[in-house]
């Protein structure tokens, strides 16, 4: 997962000064190409991530252990349910990259809080619903709903031209 957060990172920090460049310029089309751009990106890197993680897990958990049988079934079991959309958590980083780069970094703020404050409620009602398997998936649940919150407020904030707005002037002409 860390391998894949870090790649994600990498495009959300790539796509800040284009952005920010473009939300200068007014221009929110160049803005919204931008963003979705990294948003493919991160979402194939992602997927392509996830497929080698469910097609050959036993030869990249063999990076961790090798000698212990049972730790790779319980590994192999836990990569397929805690990391079954790991992708979001990359659209999640896009989105809190994008704010700040629109020069709204309270919502990036909250964005960030978010991913760990909304993990909270699942890490405490999933083991009581679904005993083990509620630990692993109380991430992947909650990424789902911060994501669904992340992306939304994004798409609004870009669709609606809010990035083409600035505060109006508080000078006083003579």
């Amino acid at each position: 997962m860390t391998l894949y957060y870090l790649l994600a990172q990498g495009i959300a920090e790539g796509m800040q000064p284009p952005v920010s460049y473009f939300f200068g310029e007014k221009s929110s089309e160049n803005v919204g190409k931008t963003v979705w751009l990294a948003c493919k990106v991160t979402t194939v890197v992602g997927v392509v991530w996830i497929v080698t993680l469910n097609l050959f897990p036993e030869n990249l958990i063999g990076w961790f252990n090798s000698a212990n049988p049972e730790l790779t079934d319980a590994a192999t079991y836990g990569i397929r349910l805690h990391l079954f959309n790991m992708f979001l958590d990359g659209l999640i980083v896009v989105s809190s990259v994008y704010f700040v780069s629109v020069g709204l970094g309270g919502v990036a703020f909250a964005i960030s809080m978010g991913n760990m404050v909304i993990q909270l409620p699942f890490l405490w009602l999933l083991p009581k619903w679904f005993g083990l398997e509620g630990v692993w998936l109380a991430m992947p649940v909650s990424n789902f709903f911060l994501a669904a919150l992340a992306l939304t407020a994004m798409y609004r904030h870009i669709k609606d031209g809010k990035v083409i707005l600035r505060p109006k002037s508080t000078m006083v002409s003579a």
